[in-house]
């Protein structure tokens, strides 16, 4: 009786695994995540559901997409614009499920021989690498053209050590050499428009297409999503106001929640009505930046603070430490070669996991503006200069003071 029963068990449990395979394969039902969309092909989605079954230990969003986006979105579909992606990633492996779910959709929906995309991976050991193979199968299922980096500079240093903003800005300046050799160019019939950088995120399809609509529509030169941590906006060390200040006043480092731009009032109306509005710099997830910022005669790249280095030739460096991200720095260079629109997109939320994500995400039309939210969407008159003086977090110390410094000394 018991080896019946035990036989029994394990037929059942056979029973289930294979189900479990089957709809995963065939995409009927999945509690872990919903994609936007349905990619175009049956290989891509096959791809797509195998990996799902594969990474079902990781959660992904349930994202949706209706009739609203339909007709949002519109102006981006198959426009002739061009745009190359470019990510960095090290032990995301909990994060390539969504990448694979929300990514495609993108790109599919600008159409794939408008994009490029370039993805440094730096050492992990999480499965990140076996799981980006798939990712690649995908992509060209897809007809997406493409290159990975896996195995590149390892950054264990990178947590806490002094190299940090050196290892990233290198490898920023590598994800995008398909820019600066010409590749993405000839890979595309033409160079890129934009340059779309994304970090380790989660998110939903609607929130990067948002952020093209508007980086487009306004005539951006950068547009930057916003990240969410817990009951906060997260990247405070490279976000300023258009007058210079931080995102909100530092205070009691034990408060969970800051209230935003209580010297700002203006930009705090736009802010609570989820309307984009000028800033001096940004990063916050994702980041579209104008391409030619990155091609001569401008010829921006990556970098450390100047301050970090013993002269300003930039050729020896004194002590290499983390004074500001390589991500502000950016956004002063942009500002140093006449790009002026910079702008933070508030509908478009993202998250470093899940459950931030789905506290703060604003992807569907319950966020859209409405009457005359519609006009004020427009962020209207850009301030031509920067602030004469931002606010600076040195070293990314978070407790008070900050200290005041010009806007372009670093």
């Amino acid at each position: 009786m018991h080896l019946e029963a035990r036989q029994c068990n394990t037929s059942l449990g056979i029973s289930i695994t294979v189900l479990l395979l089957l709809l995963a394969y065939f995409g009927i039902h999945d509690p872990n995540g919903r994609a936007s969309r349905s990619l175009s092909t049956r290989p891509a989605r096959q791809l797509q559901n195998s990996l799902n079954w594969r990474t079902r230990m990781h959660r992904r969003p349930r994202c949706r997409w209706t009739a609203w986006h339909d007709a949002r979105f519109a102006p981006l579909r198959n426009a002739n614009r061009r745009v190359m992606i470019a990510l960095l990633l090290h032990q995301n492996g909990d994060l390539i499920s969504t990448l694979a779910q929300e990514l495609p959709v993108v790109l599919e929906w600008v159409g794939v021989q408008n994009v490029y995309l370039s993805i440094f991976e730096s050492g992990s050991s999480d499965g990140t690498v076996e799981y980006l193979r798939s990712l690649s199968q995908i992509l060209d299922a897809i007809g997406v053209q493409h290159q990975i980096i896996t195995h590149g500079e390892a950054r264990q240093e990178i947590v806490e050590g002094p190299r940090r903003i050196a290892v990233l800005a290198a490898a920023r300046n590598t994800a995008l050499r398909p820019l600066y050799t010409g590749k993405a160019a000839a890979a595309l019939g033409s160079g890129p428009d934009e340059v779309f950088f994304m970090n380790d995120i989660f998110f939903c399809a609607p929130d990067l297409l948002e952020m093209l609509l508007q980086y487009r529509r306004q005539g951006m030169h950068q547009a930057c999503a916003t990240d969410w941590g817990s009951h906060r906006l997260y990247d405070r060390w490279v976000l300023r106001t258009i007058s210079g200040r931080g995102w909100w006043r530092l205070g009691d480092p034990t408060k969970e929640v800051f209230e935003p731009l209580l010297d700002d009032p203006v930009d705090r109306r736009r802010w609570d009505r989820h309307l984009p509005l000028q800033v001096f710099s940004c990063w916050n997830g994702a980041s579209i930046i104008h391409a030619s910022a990155f091609l001569p005669p401008h010829n921006i790249r990556f970098r450390q603070s100047k301050a970090d280095w013993e002269d300003e030739s930039g050729n020896v460096p004194s002590n290499l430490t983390v004074k500001a991200s390589e991500c502000f720095l950016s956004s002063v260079d942009l500002w140093k070669m006449g790009f002026k629109r910079i702008a933070i997109i508030p509908k478009a939320s993202v998250a470093y996991t899940v459950d931030h994500y789905d506290a703060f995400r604003k992807d569907d039309e319950s966020f859209a503006p409405k009457a005359d939210d519609e006009v004020f969407e427009w962020v209207g008159n850009w301030q031509e200069a920067p602030p004469e003086y931002v606010v600076n977090q040195d070293y990314g110390r978070w407790g008070p003071p900050e200290r005041w410094g010009p806007w372009d000394e670093q």
